[in-house]
């Protein structure tokens, strides 16, 4: 990724959220030796990445961004969901992700991008940015989507219904 990024000329920065020790996924005395283990960062990973950033610098971080690329890890396996998607499609960001089953409202080509392989992974950030002005349509389309179906009014007409329900 990083030669991909020198030969085109991009300003690519990657952030790695990987631990640089083994860490138990879940950490609860006496369940460790059950747990998933978080993958760990390799040195030559680590020298060319960039370290994680969180909270305000992360929003702000990718309110500048045209892209964010998302990867999951092995404990995911079919089913696609963690914040990275509400926060790159909230703060204005194409996302670009992993294949798999997504939430409710993220539809696959429509409001974001997905790949299977490194290769398509590059295919799909060449295409986001050989349409800038699309690409920024869609991530506005997207935001403005979620921002509807995920407003408090849906929450609260939802808790309505399941209040009625009872």
């Amino acid at each position: 990724m990083i030669k991909w990024n020198k030969t085109k000329g991009y300003n690519f920065e990657l952030h790695l959220q990987l631990p640089k020790q083994k860490k138990p996924l879940i950490n609860i005395r006496g369940f460790n030796r059950y747990a998933h283990w978080m993958p760990v960062a390799t040195k030559a990973i680590r020298e060319k990445t960039l370290p994680p950033i969180y909270g305000q610098e992360l929003y702000e971080t990718i309110s500048r961004s045209k892209i964010v690329v998302n990867a999951f890890g092995n404990f995911n396996v079919h089913y696609k969901e963690n914040m990275r998607n509400y926060e790159s499609t909230g703060c204005g960001a194409i996302l670009i992700s992993e294949d798999g089953i997504y939430p409710d409202h993220f539809l696959p080509n429509k409001d974001f991008f997905t790949y299977r392989t490194t290769k398509e992974l590059f295919e799909k950030i060449e295409l986001v940015l050989s349409m800038p002005d699309q690409g920024a349509e869609k991530a506005k389309n997207t935001r403005d989507k979620l921002r509807k179906v995920y407003s408090k009014e849906e929450q609260w007409k939802k808790f309505v219904s399941a209040v009625n329900f009872l």
